[in-house]
């Protein structure tokens, strides 16, 4: 997750198009990773479950970085 080291790296008039990048990167990463127990290559339910509850903390800290970004 290069985007969130650059954004953390930025001014923060140069974070959003960072905080962006990152929420579309764990969105695609969800999207891959249901595909990726879908075909049975992620064998176990619980290790799926907890990527996903891993990539949806990202999502909400990204969006929560980006939303306290634009206020401040």
């Amino acid at each position: 997750m290069r985007h969130a080291v650059s954004a953390n790296n930025e001014t923060k008039y140069n974070k959003e198009k960072y905080l962006l990048a990152l929420g579309a990167d764990a969105e695609l990463l969800k999207i891959l990773v249901r595909l990726a127990f879908d075909m049975g290559c992620i064998k176990k339910q619980e290790n799926y479950i907890t990527l996903q509850n891993i990539l949806q903390e990202i999502s909400k800290m990204s969006s929560g970085w980006l939303k306290y970004t634009r206020s401040h």
